[in-house]
């Protein structure tokens, strides 16, 4: 995006919010805010910043892809989550618990779901049994599984920490909702923006704002820091159909002119929100054996993807070579065609008066003759050539600087007159094209 809008949005903002009371909500820095930033050294001065290199790494450990449904059997939705919460193995169970993050939208079209974790493996879960409660109008999910295997959880950050054009990193699993399948490739996305506060909430708990680019699938996914924290879960994409995304969750609407810039915005929902609602000891009332035996099936994700790349791949592959066999065989045939077959050859000698030629007899027009009643068309010519006189089809041949001459027509598309031997320039040899179906010459001599 254009470094110009950080800008744009910074000046029209501030200025709307002499005009609009409810443009409020967007200021970029509360009094509030100001004064507190004054008393206080924010957090974010004494943060280490990673590489993006280490931000995209850290963020591929804990975002996942979240199916619902069984996806052996079809799925409705394929979206993304962010691994968020983990509990060590007790005496009693062999496996680990984990609690995925996402959003409410994604994890309430089902009773059980499926989780890919970064390692290929994919997961039976279930909806978190407080969940619904906790959460309610927020667009926030929580799912929960078991594994024996043990995978990262998210390091917290501090939406609070952000500043306006800072910037901020989202993850997730792209997939348009037409295709949710398990076949759908939903390659792991990371980009990168510049955030935008709004200090008021939106409908659903949105109330972070940021450039970077989201598509379908990716909703649930991390919004992290330049630390590489959660600071955000990801949820609504730019340029909406309609505008009720932009309402406030008091019930204020937003000026045109505020909904105008929000639409250039991707919409999160800071992790505060889920912090001050979630259980405080989620995993009290998860009960492991309500999953069953079957809980993990094993999909490894890049040996899936391999497969259907093969596929693709020989597929390209044989198309490429039958393109490759039609296009040399139309070139044999065509120089198999274009090759000449020997039809004979013209001997003028000069000092013998002879002439002497070779040709099959079922050829229909004479070109060089000796014969005056050969020329019933009036179209050969009388050449003298030395003390020999012969009569030439001017039409279609010459002589010109003691040799004969193809003119340019169908006997020079179709013949080849050569000469026999360099020493000799009054002797030919006549060549006829195989794939030629003229048949115009004819040359008689007397012997």
């Amino acid at each position: 995006m254009n470094r110009t809008f950080p800008l744009f949005l910074n000046i029209a903002c501030v200025g709307l919010f002499f005009l609009e009371p409810s443009m409020q909500a967007l200021t970029l820095a509360s009094p509030a805010q100001k004064s507190q930033t004054n008393a206080q050294p924010s957090q974010s001065a004494t943060l280490i910043k990673l590489t993006e290199d280490q931000i995209r790494d850290r963020s591929r450990m804990i975002t996942v892809r979240v199916f619902s449904g069984d996806p052996q059997n079809g799925v409705n939705i394929s979206g993304s989550g962010i691994l968020i919460d983990r509990q060590d193995p007790k005496p009693d169970q062999q496996s680990y618990l984990y609690l995925v993050l996402s959003n409410a939208h994604v994890t309430s079209s089902a009773n059980e779901y499926y989780v890919q974790t970064p390692d290929g493996w994919l997961h039976k879960a279930l909806p978190h049994p407080e969940a619904k409660q906790k959460f309610g109008d927020n667009d926030i999910g929580l799912l929960w599984f078991s594994s024996g295997y043990r995978y990262e959880k998210a390091l917290i950050g501090k939406s609070s920490d952000l500043t306006n054009d800072g910037k901020v990193f989202v993850a997730g699993f792209p997939c348009e909702l037409t295709s949710p399948t398990i076949t759908c490739p939903a390659e792991f996305t990371f980009t990168s923006g510049a955030v935008f506060l709004i200090n008021k909430p939106l409908v659903n708990g949105y109330q972070l704002g940021y450039t970077n680019e989201t598509k379908e699938g990716m909703s649930g996914g991390s919004v992290m820091d330049v630390a590489g924290r959660l600071v955000g879960i990801n949820g609504r994409g730019k340029y909406p159909l309609g505008n009720r995304q932009y309402t406030f969750e008091d019930g204020s609407g937003s000026s045109p002119e505020v909904q105008k810039l929000m639409r250039h915005l991707a919409l999160g929902i800071p992790i505060e929100t889920y912090l001050k609602i979630v259980p405080k000891q989620p995993f009290a009332k998860i009960k492991p054996e309500a999953i069953g035996t079957t809980q993990i099936l094993y999909l490894p994700e890049q040996k899936h993807n391999n497969s259907i790349f093969r596929i693709v791949a020989i597929i390209v592959g044989i198309l490429i070579l039958v393109i490759v066999l039609i296009f040399v065989w139309k070139k044999w045939k065509k120089y198999k065609n274009n090759k000449f077959k020997f039809i004979g050859s013209i001997i003028i000698d000069n000092w013998n008066k002879k002439i002497e030629f070779i040709v099959n007899n079922n050829n229909k027009t004479v070109l060089i003759s000796n014969k005056q009643e050969d020329n019933t068309l009036n179209r050969l010519r009388e050449y003298d050539i030395g003390e020999t006189k012969i009569l030439i089809d001017s039409k279609e041949m010459s002589w010109e600087k003691n040799k004969l001459e193809p003119r340019l027509t169908s006997f020079k598309e179709s013949f080849k007159l050569i000469e026999a031997d360099n020493r000799n320039i009054n002797s030919w040899i006549l060549y006829k094209k195989k794939a030629s179906k003229e048949d115009l010459v004819v040359i008689k001599f007397d012997n």
